[in-house]
């Protein structure tokens, strides 16, 4: 929700353009909003999927280990990261 209210800080020709659509659908539910009117909101469900895909709740990992791995440490203080197989 923070990331959307930024984005329509920033935007303000899609927040005027959400308002409407968000005033228009109030209006026709006389104020109450219904989960079917909620639905019908095709911009709301624009934007919210556009606010998760430019930022993303979590990092997509899509690489996993197949056979077992050792990074070396690069310094003489670090020590070396050993992966099994199947390790995301």
């Amino acid at each position: 929700m923070c990331f959307m209210s930024y984005e329509l800080g920033v935007n303000s020709d899609i927040q005027e353009r959400l308002r409407q659509e968000i005033d228009e659908t109030m209006e026709s539910c006389n104020g109450k909003i219904t989960y079917e009117a909620l639905m019908s909101m095709k911009y709301m469900d624009m934007v919210t999927s556009e606010t998760l895909r430019k930022w993303p709740n979590a990092p997509g990992i899509d690489r996993i280990c197949t056979k077992p791995y050792t990074i070396e440490p690069q310094t003489p203080d670090e020590k070396p990261l050993h992966l099994k197989k199947n390790d995301i």
